[in-house]
């Protein structure tokens, strides 16, 4: 990696729309990220026309696409087995894509049954992608070597210094980039994004 290096990872958990917006503003920026989606998701439909039109743009501007799994909901649903059904579901996306899902990470959400304890010592490679988010490990150092900024927490920033909490640090993302840090790691939210005050009428839907 270059001496400065920022890895960007999009999680997209509501509007497809706005993982078009990220991508207009990325593309602006010259620079390129991974974008998640989930594929049993309430809040939109994997598979509409909205979704495959902007998916496919992001394939076109060589941005990666990774699966946000929740794999211990549906098994619970379904009575099925987690990793079959992880392997299918990436598979899905495989063929949907015609492109290959280069990233798996893990989705909790709002229920008990949280995947984390699913991975264990299961390594992404066991599903056919080259890494997962919070891997750590000989393949995926990033967690371990980079400081990673979250807007997970939407109102403010959060901070882990080489895979331990910063607790007390708060400053901005453009504050760190300001520190020259050599390697950050950043999660964007992209329903966190908007074109102008999300308070306003015309806000982006």
């Amino acid at each position: 990696m270059p001496d400065f290096s920022v890895i960007n990872k999009v999680y997209r958990n509501f509007k497809p729309c706005k993982n078009w917006l990220v991508g207009e503003i990325f593309k602006s920026l010259r620079i390129n990220g991974t974008f998640f989606l989930r594929l049993h998701a309430p809040e939109y439909n994997s598979f509409s026309l909205e979704n495959n039109l902007i998916l496919n743009q992001l394939l076109i501007d060589v941005h990666e696409i990774g699966y946000n799994s929740k794999n211990i909901d549906p098994i619970n649903i379904w009575d099925e087995n987690a990793t079959k059904c992880l392997s299918r579901a990436i598979n899905i996306l495989n063929f949907k894509l015609d492109a290959k899902i280069g990233a798996v990470a893990r989705h909790n959400r709002h229920t008990r049954l949280n995947s984390l304890d699913f991975w264990g010592n299961k390594k992404a490679y066991d599903f056919g992608c080259l890494y997962k988010a919070y891997e750590v490990g000989e393949y995926f150092k990033l967690w371990n070597e980079a400081i990673y900024i979250s807007e997970s927490e939407i109102t403010r920033w959060k901070f882990y210094n080489k895979g331990f909490s910063m607790k007390g640090d708060k400053e901005s993302f453009e504050a760190n980039l300001e520190m020259r840090l050599k390697l950050i790691y950043h999660l964007i939210y992209s329903n966190a994004y908007y074109t102008n005050h999300f308070y306003k009428k015309k806000y982006l839907r």
